[in-house]
């Protein structure tokens, strides 16, 4: 396993955060709900998608 300190900064860490708080806020709220799909996801959290998946 490679660990990569710093690989977010504090905004970034954050934004994910604040997503998986929504998506476990909204399984709870749906029962049975199992996948989330977005069109469009926010500024941040596109960026950190893309970095991750250079990685």
């Amino acid at each position: 396993m490679i660990v990569h300190y710093d690989f977010l900064n504090v905004t970034e860490e954050t934004s994910i955060l604040d997503l998986n708080r929504t998506i476990y806020e909204t399984l709870k709220a749906i029962h049975g709900y199992r996948e989330t799909e977005r069109l469009k996801w926010n500024q941040v959290n596109t960026k950190n998608f893309g970095q991750s998946q250079e990685t």
